[in-house]
């Protein structure tokens, strides 16, 4: 709301002005000073993205944990599954940065020998996201998770 509203509302209200309250001075001007360092408060506190993004986690997850949502299994499995992700996409890169490094040697033995290590790199990787996949899927199975 825009200052100049609410500190028109202030004035205006007929708890401000003294015949409404029975000639009794109401300090309206207390109320605007108190509504402008709220304001203010406001503005300070959204300018920071810590706290918008503490919001918006609070806003996404509080109701599921109300509502009780959310397990531990849950968090592990959700946690899992972005580990993956996450792998899954480094090996990707791997191998893309393997094939440029291939193209870029163009028969030059040193830069040859570095395109090989990046591709044992990216073999390794993807032989180590596979295994750790099948891993977790069996230690998923034998505790029924």
């Amino acid at each position: 709301m825009n200052k100049k509203i609410l500190f028109s509302l202030a004035e205006a209200s007929p708890v401000a002005s003294p015949k409404a309250s029975g000639g009794r001075k109401h300090k309206s001007s207390n109320f605007a000073k108190n509504i402008d360092s709220f304001l203010q408060n406001c503005e300070r506190a959204t300018k920071s993205r810590g706290f918008l993004f503490l919001i918006l986690l609070g806003v996404l997850v509080f109701p599921s944990l109300v509502f009780a949502q959310i397990t531990i299994a849950g968090m592990v499995a959700g946690a899992v599954d972005t580990a993956l992700l996450i792998a899954s996409g480094v090996v990707v890169i791997l191998w893309v940065m393997t094939g440029i490094l291939f193209l870029q040697a163009q028969g030059a033995p040193e830069k040859l020998s570095l395109a090989k290590k990046a591709l044992f790199a990216a073999t390794a990787g993807t032989v180590l996201v596979i295994v750790a996949k099948f891993a977790i899927d069996l230690v998923g199975q034998a505790f029924r998770i």
